[in-house]
């Protein structure tokens, strides 16, 4: 099961984390009642339609924030390792669709879905709502 939850994981990181690619100039951002901007825990994960807690050691986490003006750090936190933080913009590319470039210049565009008044974040893998991740407001 663990496994599982790393591979998650690992889709889920190469969805939201990704970089500087080109801007069409056609999405919005410093926008601050969009609702992805805030503080965000990653709870669970989408495996095969199925929504999974998250299986983490109490000191292994992992963190979002999306600031209103378009940026923000993804911070991976560890037991016994320093935290790795990697640093991103973002922006609505329209309807549903949130794109991401990370600070290693590559670039990503994944389904969004708000719930439980914006407080329950699930992000879909690429054209697929059998896969994601789920994430609660902080």
């Amino acid at each position: 099961m663990k496994k599982v939850i790393y591979l998650m994981a690992f889709v889920l990181t190469t969805l939201l984390s990704v970089s500087c690619g080109s801007d069409d100039g056609g999405g919005s951002t410093g926008d601050p009642s969009e609702p992805i901007v805030g503080n965000w825990k990653m709870t669970g994960y989408i495996f095969e339609g199925t929504t999974f807690p998250t299986e983490n050691e109490p000191c292994d986490d992992e963190f979002y924030k999306f600031n209103s003006n378009g940026t923000g750090k993804y911070t991976e936190e560890y037991c016994d390792e320093p935290s790795e933080i990697t640093e991103f913009t973002w922006e609505k590319s329209g309807g549903s669709i949130y794109t991401v470039m990370d600070e290693f210049g590559v670039e990503s565009s994944s389904e969004v879905a708000f719930s439980n008044s914006n407080k329950v974040m699930t992000v879909y893998a690429e054209d697929s709502s059998d896969y994601g991740a789920v994430f609660q407001r902080q």
